[in-house]
């Protein structure tokens, strides 16, 4: 189980940077309406999977679909990451 906070949004990209505990960023893709924000925490289970997986917000106590672009990266690409 992998776990993290969120620490920068692209809301009209849809598009999430979550700062991990061992390694840098993921970069997840919002699938739904619910409403992330910045401080959440979330915890998954897939490790470093990609694609469509579900994201636990432990702040907010829902489940999300997302889809994860990708994992590991690193401050200085999460603009370009994020779409920004």
């Amino acid at each position: 189980m992998r776990s993290g906070t969120i620490k920068a949004i692209n809301a009209s990209r849809g598009m999430i940077g979550v700062l991990t505990e061992d390694d840098a960023y993921t970069i997840i893709e919002m699938l739904s309406d619910d409403n992330f924000e910045v401080g959440d925490n979330l915890t998954w289970s897939n490790d470093y999977g990609m694609g469509h997986t579900k994201y636990r917000n432990v702040t907010k106590g829902y489940i999300s679909e997302v889809y994860v672009q990708n994992h590991a990266v690193q401050e200085s690409s999460l603009r370009r990451q994020l779409l920004f």
